[in-house]
């Protein structure tokens, strides 16, 4: 908190246990707002639960193909990097 005192607001990656009892990856908002002549903190989050179950699925296929080309035979590495990509359109 005393880094949004300082700067008067900030962003925070947190786990959030919802009443149900799940654990949700949020960004908190915090922020210092006047209201009525008194300093308060106001803050806003979003559930990003589902974009950073994205990021790290993508992750996993990156390392999985990575490791596959890795060990992938040097001809195969070969025909892979020389490939050319044929447009279906005559005139494209």
């Amino acid at each position: 908190m005393k880094k949004v005192l300082e700067a008067g607001e900030a962003e925070f990656e947190v786990k959030h246990r919802t009443k149900a009892g799940y654990i949700r990856d949020v960004i908190l908002l915090p922020r210092v707002v006047n209201l009525s002549g008194s300093r308060v903190f106001q803050a806003i989050w979003h559930d990003i639960t589902e974009r950073k179950q994205a990021e790290r699925t993508l992750s996993n296929i990156v390392n999985i193909w990575s490791k596959w080309y890795r060990n992938a035979q040097p001809n195969l590495k070969k025909s892979i990097l020389s490939f050319n990509m044929i447009s279906p359109c005559a005139s494209c």
